[in-house]
């Protein structure tokens, strides 16, 4: 018998900027070019314009320094 382990794959969690809880989670969408950031604690919700070669943590980063701006 042949035992098959399954790796659950949890969405990557950053800090949110208004409420300072780890639930901000980014989805990229790269055929549109947009990615869309959302923290599941307090609402916040931004949408910005991503290049193809960009990951979560440099959009994310983006998103958290425009906040403070």
């Amino acid at each position: 018998m042949r035992r098959v382990i399954r790796r659950v794959i949890k969405p990557e969690m950053f800090r949110c900027p208004a409420c300072h809880h780890n639930s901000v989670i980014i989805d990229i969408n790269k055929r549109e070019g947009k990615a869309d950031i959302r923290c599941l604690e307090c609402g916040l919700h931004e949408v910005l314009e991503v290049d193809p070669e960009e990951e979560d943590i440099d959009v994310y980063t983006r998103f958290y320094d425009a906040y403070y701006e």
